[in-house]
């Protein structure tokens, strides 16, 4: 069994199993996310967003990395660089294509809006990374930066 998975660093990292049936799934929200597009409907796009969050949050999974998180949200999915089951190659295929950037928080209720997006947070960066084959063995482990804003002043004389 394929098993991709997700991490949401902050305080801490955690890791989150995508069993693969939900591979229609994955491939409704690429589907929908090119459709939209095609068509100039931004305001289907929510609904994908909050789609995609539930699946994330069905045991509270991304609510408590949103939670604990104190400073940018990453998203990494990975999968593996050649999966042996058509089966897995078809998951892993679908979940590169997920338009992840559309999540929003979790638990969202009422109508869709645009600024319901986690890339639209004015206080903290969104970033989405999809890699392909687990990390270079060699590759140091990333310490995460202390909290704390950088702050430039630029002044013209």
């Amino acid at each position: 069994m394929l098993r991709p998975r997700t991490r949401c660093p902050g305080a801490r990292q955690s890791l989150k199993p995508l069993p693969p049936d939900r591979l229609e799934r994955l491939r409704r929200w690429a589907a929908d996310y090119d459709r939209a597009v095609r068509a100039d409907q931004p305001a289907s796009l929510p609904a994908i967003g909050r789609d995609i969050a539930a699946l994330l949050n069905d045991d509270g999974w991304l609510e408590s990395c949103l939670r604990e998180s104190t400073g940018d949200i990453a998203l990494e999915i990975r999968v593996p660089a050649d999966p042996p089951d058509p089966e897995e190659q078809a998951l892993a295929a679908a979940l590169l294509d997920v338009p992840w950037e559309l999540l929003t928080s979790p638990g969202r209720t009422g109508p869709a809006l645009l600024l319901d997006f986690l890339a639209l947070d004015d206080t903290r960066l969104f970033r989405v990374a999809r890699r392909i084959g687990p990390p270079p063995p060699d590759t140091p482990q990333q310490t995460p930066p202390a909290p704390g804003d950088l702050t430039l002043l630029f002044m013209a004389a």
